[in-house]
């Protein structure tokens, strides 16, 4: 009811998936319950976010989303200055990914 009268951040935004074709379908948020985004703060290389449906806290760890983040991780460790940093976030954690690996980086993350 409030999509006419949205804050004008709302109405500018675009997830990744709508921005770059080159996103697979398993990414549509409806699908994937999780929207990738790119953070830009203006003092570091972007962040590469994965904000997770908090009724889905762990679908990010199901294929083909684990080993598509891996690798997203690997692409963008090795072509910054697109964005160097992938990280999963959920309602209260954080995991940092890597391209062989996750790492929590917070405490609740831990499982």
């Amino acid at each position: 009811m409030i999509y006419q009268t949205r804050p004008q951040v709302c109405r500018d935004y675009n997830c990744l998936w709508l921005r770059n074709p080159r996103v697979p379908d398993d990414w549509y948020p409806l699908r994937a319950k999780m929207v990738l985004s790119l953070h830009e703060d203006g003092t570091a290389l972007p962040v590469l976010r994965v904000h997770i449906h908090p009724r889905y806290p762990e679908r990010w760890r199901e294929e083909p989303y684990r080993s598509g983040l891996r690798k997203l991780a690997a692409w963008g460790l090795d072509n910054a200055p697109h964005y160097k940093t992938v990280i999963v976030r959920g309602r209260e954690w954080l995991w940092l990914i890597l391209r062989d690996r996750e790492v929590p980086l917070t405490k609740k993350a831990v499982a």
